[in-house]
Parts: structure tokens; sequence; C-alpha cells
């Protein structure tokens, strides 16, 4: 029984060092050390997923210094029919923006959201697409 309890908890990532006196705790701070292994283990779990979808924000392009957020309203920017180089230099604005003033960033896509809310804003940028052509 000791010899199983040893390796469970060393295999969940207790150290060795840790397992003597947790095996020699009575029930009740056995249980405890359990629970805070077992938060431990989420917490590394959380980590390593968030490396993870980094990576496969990477591999996507924007989404790797962009949310998700801010890639969707580039999406609609671009269906707007905005020039080539017009997105590229509003992507690598908004790259910057989000860099220089993080705590802002949020605020800044909600005023995004809603200017492409707002049908007479639409119908400007698409006159001015228009003209640009």
């Amino acid at each position: 029984m000791r010899l199983v309890q040893v390796r469970t908890l060393a295999a969940a990532g207790v150290s060795l060092a840790e397992v003597g006196p947790l095996l020699d705790a009575d029930p009740a701070q056995f249980a405890a050390a359990l629970i805070d292994v077992e938060r431990q283990l989420t917490e590394r779990i959380e980590e390593l997923t968030a490396r993870r979808d980094s990576l496969h924000r990477l591999a996507d392009g924007d989404q790797a210094l962009l949310p998700d957020r801010a890639v969707a309203l580039l999406e609609r920017l671009s269906d707007l029919g905005l020039p080539a180089e017009e997105m590229a230099a509003t992507r690598e604005g908004w790259v910057l923006a989000r860099a220089l003033v993080p705590e802002g960033f949020d605020d800044f896509l909600t005023h995004v959201e809603h200017a492409l809310d707002d049908p007479c804003f639409v119908a400007l940028i698409k006159r001015a697409t228009g003209a640009m052509a």
C-alpha cells in the first residue's frame, strides 16, 4: 500500500523529499496535501494548454500577435474591400497599439466593433475604398 502511495505521489510531481512527510501525516493533513497537489497539477495543465494554444496561434499568423477578437475585426474590415496595403498597415498599427498600450486595447476593439456596426461608417469606408481604387 505504501509503495503504491509513494509511486502515485511521485508520478503526480510530488518531490521525494515531500513524500515521506505526507505519508506520515494524519488523514486530514494528507487529504489537504492531496488537494494542494491537485491544484498544482491543474495550474500546470492550464499553463501547458496556454503554451500549446500559443504555438497554434503562431502557425496562424495574425493570431500570434493579436487576440481572436482583433483578428475577427480585421477580417470584417477586409470584407469591406480595403486594399491589401491598407489592411497591412492597419494590422501593424494594431499590433503596435497592443504592445504599447495593452490595458487599453480591449476598449479600442470595442470602439472598432461599434463603428463596424454603424451602417453610416461602413458606407463611408466603402466609398473611401472605392475612391482609392
